[in-house]
């Protein structure tokens, strides 16, 4: 399956996607800004999630973010 079609990506690859840290991408994480699933003992992240994310983000002004 190929990256465009994985419907969950691992913290590391969310975080190659948001362009954001480790460290973030996994207080994020903990914080619930950046939704998340586990899967038995990994944790996952929803591509959609990822794609709400962003649009909400870019559905905001510059300064109320």
């Amino acid at each position: 399956m190929s990256d465009e079609q994985k419907l969950f990506l691992s913290p590391d690859e969310a975080r190659e996607v948001l362009g954001i840290g480790r460290a973030t991408m996994y207080r994020r994480l903990s914080d619930g800004s950046v939704p998340s699933v586990k899967i038995g003992k990994l944790i996952r992240v929803p591509t959609a999630a990822l794609t709400q994310l962003a649009d909400r983000a870019c559905s905001q002004p510059v300064g109320a973010r």
